[in-house]
């Protein structure tokens, strides 16, 4: 809960999952830890004034003046407890909930002081001293007098309280809350939290290239690009997105896909703006999506649809990047479909809960979503899945398995807290994350290893969602954010990407082809910048510019006209910064 220094020794208060707290004393600088005896119970802080170590309790302050060998209560405060202690003007100020107090003498004799209401922290250095209950309060003169300082502070109990002399930080705790900072002593406040939203919690994560996504629980969509240092709010364009839940990403080609409560959106910038096609729903119906994934062009999609009386799940595909949405074929009615997952080839996986429970089980596509089928391997639930060849995880709240064989059969394995919330396949690597936190496995996940060294320890935190850059393993946190660890913490040092993956630049194969006299051409480029797209004939001769200016980051379509063309093959190239690649098509009269 809480340190101080003392002479030679440093001194801390422990409170254990009960909430029965010790006091340990260290003599080498935290190094090694020895209990001291003691009649503390509930301890909320550990302070040093003077020759007097005092630890402030929910019904006494403890004094001790022989480095902790014996301890005296001050009996005045047996009512009111007391949380937090501070120092300024040569006093020692005391808070408890009902009032605060003031001690000249090393905390031996204390006095009431006037001021409406007590406080769950104090802080101070020199003269100015801050105080955090319902909000913030400051005071310049040694806490004569008292003025507020919240502005820009969220909803909540000011429960933690830092002043170092130049900012102010303050833990609002409450559903809004999180760490805030001042800068300006007080005046003003802003969320310390490298602009993700306080106190939220990250459902769902995808990187792309540079750029990593996060997806809020009520909050749309954020974006780092410098390895989750800071955050920014993407989508502004789309109201809906910006207070939906995000459950699940995709990327397909660079387009990034993301699947909410209120349908299913597509971003062709890279974030910055979203569209919601729903173009193949019923118009009028609500369309909840669970799970994203992409097979080959096809993009596939978990929903429920519902008009607001009757629900009806299903699993939908597009082949035309989420404009038009067909629904795929299922041999059994599905009351919930709760994953789809593919690692980029035609075979699809989903996690399918039948109206009968004997239909529960793994169903397969092995035409890129448009028809599944029973694999009859398993009738289990299944909540999660994840994919990598011929390699199928699968999890449940109660525990997961892998099958070796396309889900023919299945090898149990152990992971504490049972079932997998996400997974991350990188390499030969697999990361779990669930209610114990974080999990590799480097044998196709028969075996897993704890990997939660960083997290806080007391308790290891509940992880939603993870995702993987070239360097970093990202690990969201239930209401305590995004975590990163390097991968070469566990000896990955080269990085290969499935077929699937994206480095941020891609040249599409033209739709359609062969053609006549039209094609459209696609290509995805990472960052801002001058395109050069032409067309050259099979003897290498140029005959055609379709681009040559500044294009924005993120994926673009671009028509070539052939009527003035002979019928044969032609190449196509782009050229973007560091980034070159070539393709063929066919023109047919």
């Amino acid at each position: 809960n809480s340190f101080a220094v003392k002479g030679p020794y440093v001194y801390a208060v422990i409170r254990d999952f009960a909430g029965v707290s010790s006091v340990f004393r260290s003599s080498d600088n935290g190094e090694n830890w020895q209990q001291i005896p003691s009649p503390i119970i509930y301890a909320n802080e550990v302070f040093v004034s003077g020759d007097a170590i005092l630890v402030a309790e929910f019904n006494f302050i403890w004094r001790s003046t022989d480095e902790g060998i014996s301890w005296e209560p001050v009996e005045q405060f047996a009512l009111s407890g007391v949380y937090s202690f501070a120092k300024s003007g040569g006093k020692i100020f005391a808070a408890s909930l009902a009032r605060l107090y003031t001690s000249t003498d090393n905390g031996a004799t204390w006095t009431n002081i006037i001021f409406p209401g007590g406080a769950f922290k104090l802080s101070s250095v020199g003269d100015t001293i801050y105080l955090g209950n319902g909000k913030v309060s400051k005071s310049t003169d040694a806490g004569v007098t008292w003025n507020t300082a919240s502005n820009g502070l969220g909803i909540g109990e000011i429960r933690a309280l830092l002043y170092d002399g130049v900012n102010v930080f303050a833990c609002a705790a409450s559903d809004t809350s999180g760490v805030y900072i001042s800068t300006n002593e007080g005046a003003s406040w802003n969320p310390s939290s490298n602009g993700l939203p306080p106190g939220t919690t990250v459902r769902s994560m995808i990187t792309i290239g540079s750029y990593t996504f996060a997806g809020m629980q009520t909050d749309g969509v954020y974006r780092s690009s410098n390895d989750g240092n800071t955050w920014s709010k993407m989508g502004l364009n789309n109201d809906s997105l910006s207070r939906d839940l995000i459950l699940n990403f995709c990327a397909k080609d660079g387009i990034l896909y993301a699947a909410g409560t209120r349908g299913i959106y597509k971003s062709t910038d890279l974030g910055i703006t979203f569209t919601r096609p729903m173009n193949g729903f019923t118009p009028g119906y609500r369309v909840y999506a669970y799970s994203l994934t992409s097979s080959n062009n096809n993009i596939i999609a978990a929903v429920d649809v519902s008009d607001g009386f009757h629900n009806g799940t299903a699993i939908f595909y597009s082949t035309n990047k989420g404009d038009l949405w067909i629904q795929s074929v299922l041999p059994v009615d599905a009351s919930y479909v709760s994953s789809v997952a593919c690692d980029g080839s035609s075979s699809v996986y989903a996690a399918v809960y039948g109206e009968s429970s004997s239909n529960n089980g793994l169903y397969k596509s092995t035409n890129s979503g448009v028809v599944f089928f029973n694999t009859n391997s398993t009738n289990s639930d299944i909540d999660l899945l994840a994919v990598k060849g011929n390699n199928v995880h699968r999890s449940n709240g109660f525990g997961s398995s892998v099958s070796l064989d396309s889900g023919n059969s299945w090898y149990g394995n152990f992971i504490p807290c049972g079932g997998i919330f996400t997974y991350s396949i990188l390499n030969n690597f697999i990361f779990a994350g669930n209610c114990e936190g974080m999990f590799i496995s480097k044998n196709q996940g028969l075996n897993w290893s704890e990997v939660n060294t960083g997290f806080p320890s007391c308790p290891n935190p509940i992880i939603n969602a993870t995702c993987t850059n070239n360097r970093f393993i990202f690990a969201a946190a239930e209401n305590e954010g995004i975590w990163r660890r390097p991968l070469s913490d566990f000896g990955i040092t080269t990085i290969i990407r499935d077929p699937a993956g994206w480095s941020g630049y891609n040249l599409s194969q033209n739709f359609p082809n062969p053609f006549n006299p039209v094609t459209k051409i696609n290509f995805t480029i990472r960052t801002k910048g001058i395109v050069v797209l032409k067309i050259y004939d099979v003897t290498g001769k140029e005959v055609a510019v379709l681009l040559n200016e500044e294009m924005g980051a993120g994926s673009h379509d671009v028509d070539f006209d052939g009527s003035s063309f002979s019928s044969g093959i032609y190449i196509y190239k782009i050229i973007s910064e560091d980034f070159t690649k070539t393709k063929s098509m066919l023109l047919i009269k």
